[in-house]
């Protein structure tokens, strides 16, 4: 373990309590979210490179100088490229492009950490609380068996009775097992995912941040890679541009050569296209910005549709959940007024809607909590 990672261990042991705050702030340690923000160093050094200009070049010749030793200055040069305007431009546009487009590609990437760090924290929470009410549903059921065993010893059940009351109480023992499974898996999987062997309980998250509309869901979703759509095309029509202009006549480097003690000889090297100027490749070169386009807008549809898609289910779990708690606290309800034959079993009825309850409720606050990071608003926007 790190000294980083004890550190976070023992703030959290004394804590008391892993928050959902905690485990979000550490997103940007992720290797995948380092590995973007050291794109971004890259693209900035990038523009810094676009901005410097050739170094001058030293020419010296042997051959001159093996027939010229009395004059060897004679032998040397210095060439200094004349780059052209428009290249210069270009290239720095299509640095700060590409460096736009990295940390709008960062921004995602650490939606998507968000998103995993977030979903496999209230997944875990959750699974634990549906590990509970299985837990609960399954002693209730025992307490059934209890008292059909009790009445058949006094002849007031049989053993078909008991057998259905054992097959309920292996039912339910089965699915608080399978539910206390899913949820060490989950914990697990939270604990993998910050780098912990162990962590203290899991605060409650509470409710998701969420827009109030499915419209707002697409339409914040879209926000989160609108620099990385105009960075994309911005860099494809600068390319697009410096192709179109790549064949024009244009001065390529300029030579200063002593001859003497007191002159200079200047050479100018002019590069002229003699066949096709460049047209065919800035042809395919505007093929292909079109071609960006159409794929980045592909791209924003399908995050506007999932987007919405993930608000409506979201919308759909929590009714199931609303549906199923209010099934259960009616059911408990009725069960407080039955009489002392049939209060057991409907407090275990209680108890098994009350488990389904909390599974639905798993379901809607891992979707919420995920979406909530999709559309970005568990990391901040720059």
């Amino acid at each position: 373990m790190t000294l980083a990672l004890w550190l976070l261990w023992t703030h959290l042991s004394a804590a008391g309590e892993l928050r959902l705050e905690e485990v979000l702030a550490r997103v940007a340690e992720q290797p995948g979210v380092e590995a973007s923000a050291a794109d971004v160093r890259a693209a900035e050094a990038g523009v810094q490179a676009a901005r410097a200009i050739d170094n001058p070049q030293l020419r010296m010749g042997v051959d001159q100088l093996a027939r010229r030793l009395e004059t060897p200055a004679a032998a040397l040069a210095v060439r200094i490229p004349i780059p052209r305007p428009w290249d210069e431009v270009g290239e720095l546009r299509v640095a700060r492009a590409e460096l736009a487009a990295a940390e709008g590609l960062g921004l995602l990437v650490r939606d998507e950490a968000a998103r995993a760090a977030a979903g496999r924290f209230v997944d875990a929470y959750e699974a634990d609380r549906v590990a509970q009410a299985h837990a609960a549903a399954a002693e209730a059921w025992r307490g059934v068996l209890t008292q059909t065993e009790a009445r058949r010893a006094e002849g007031l059940a049989d053993a078909v009775d008991v057998a259905r009351a054992r097959t309920d109480v292996a039912r339910a023992e089965a699915d608080a097992r399978l539910a206390r499974a899913e949820a060490d898996g989950a914990r697990a999987a939270l604990l993998a995912l910050q780098g912990l062997r162990d962590a203290p309980p899991l605060a409650d998250p509470g409710e998701a941040p969420l827009p109030p509309t499915a419209a707002q869901a697409g339409d914040a979703a879209i926000s989160r890679v609108t620099r990385w759509r105009e960075a994309v095309e911005d860099g494809a029509a600068a390319s697009h541009a410096a192709l179109r202009l790549a064949e024009v006549p244009w001065f390529d480097w300029l030579e200063v050569r002593p001859t003497g003690a007191d002159a200079l000889e200047l050479r100018v090297a002019l590069r002229v296209p003699l066949w096709a100027w460049g047209t065919a490749p800035a042809h395919e070169a505007a093929a292909e910005l079109e071609a960006e386009r159409a794929r980045t807008e592909e791209v924003l549809l399908a995050l506007r549709a999932d987007a919405e898609a993930a608000w409506h289910a979201v919308a759909g779990a929590r009714g199931a959940w609303e549906a199923l708690r209010a099934a259960a606290d009616e059911t408990l309800a009725a069960g407080a007024g039955a009489s002392p034959f049939l209060a057991p079993a409907v407090a275990a009825e209680a108890a098994d809607l009350a488990a389904r309850a909390a599974e639905a409720r798993r379901a809607w606050q891992v979707a919420a909590w995920e979406l909530a990071a999709t559309v970005g608003l568990l990391t901040p926007s720059q």
